[in-house]
């Protein structure tokens, strides 16, 4: 089984990602390694907050080049994902990891990999919390009374 894996960055707070992105408090991350021969790319999107309202929303694409450093493919995806604000104390942390497959031809060729990642957007959620919950418990509490 031959590896190829993206680079890790030299910045301090790359946690081990080839790519970081700070944006309002938050950080995008991403990293990813190509199987050569099954032609499976493992990718890591990372994402943090220390912020009680507000988490990030990101996305990342994986380049691959061959051994003239020509773009044989990538990835991108489509959707972004995202996290809610921290609970109060430290801040959160939290890594996705997704799987695509690669034809064998583009993987066989693939020599090194890039990546780089976005930063979409803040999601909305208090302390953790989702909106929908904070909503649905506000419509409860006014039904109360």
């Amino acid at each position: 089984m031959a590896m190829i894996t993206s680079e890790a960055s030299g910045h301090p707070f790359a946690r081990g990602h080839s790519a970081v992105l700070l944006a309002e408090g938050m950080w995008v991350r991403g990293k990813a390694s190509l199987d050569t021969d099954t032609g499976q790319l493992s990718m890591v999107l990372g994402l943090e907050t220390d912020r009680v309202d507000f988490g990030p929303k990101g996305r990342m694409t994986v380049y691959l080049f061959d051994g003239g450093h020509n773009e044989v493919a990538h990835m991108k995806m489509q959707e972004p994902i995202a996290i809610d604000g921290k609970a109060p104390g430290r801040a959160r942390i939290e890594e996705f990891p997704l799987t695509v497959n690669v034809p064998r031809d583009v993987a066989a060729r693939t020599t090194s990999l890039e990546v780089s990642v976005t930063y979409d957007g803040k999601q909305f959620g208090l302390w953790g919390i989702p909106l929908d919950t904070i909503v649905q418990a506000i419509v409860i509490i006014i039904k109360s009374l």
